[in-house]
């Protein structure tokens, strides 16, 4: 079976609270997301500071606890775990080899010569660049949020839209 191993909310939400990050997808539309790729599961982890805490070594010693039947972790190349994010593939490598583990490091997707990121997709919404983003996604880029009722500007000038509020949306 596969499984999709992810928390519930940005890590940077407890690594930095003040620090304001836009989700590019609510939770809900990750786990629709995952579903529709025909994962068997998602374990969906609330990350906090016990976990921000943990050493590498503790993370992939929590792993092998928690997921006794895990054979193989698909990866991003550049994925950091572990305290202050010191943990690599490489690392991970390693500690699976006495676990019997297998690791696969996925390599960053490169368009237009610059490596594909939810950093750099954020710049492009933030732009409103949508059509870069929906290349960098791979998908048509979207919102979700709740239709809020607005000042009628749009509907009197015979445009009807749709406030969206996304406050609040994990």
């Amino acid at each position: 079976e596969s499984w999709v191993f992810t928390f519930a909310a940005h890590p940077r939400s407890i690594l930095a609270p003040d620090a304001k990050i836009s989700l590019l997808m609510t939770t809900e539309s990750r786990i629709a997301a995952f579903q529709s790729l025909g994962f068997h599961g998602i374990c969906l982890i609330d990350f906090d500071a016990e976990i921000a805490s943990l050493s590498p070594t503790s993370f992939v010693t929590s792993l092998a606890k928690v997921f006794p039947a895990l054979e193989k972790i698909v990866c991003g190349e550049n994925w950091r775990f572990g305290k202050d994010g010191t943990g690599t593939p490489n690392f991970l490598t390693s500690c699976a080899q006495k676990r019997h583990w297998q690791v696969t490091p996925v390599p960053t997707s490169v368009i237009d010569g610059i490596p594909v990121s939810s950093t750099r997709i954020r710049k492009a919404v933030a732009c409103g660049d949508f059509s870069l983003a929906s290349a960098l996604l791979g998908r048509p880029y979207s919102i979700s949020g709740i239709v809020m009722h607005g000042r009628q500007v749009g509907s009197k000038a015979g445009i009807p839209t749709a406030n969206i509020s996304t406050e609040g949306l994990a």
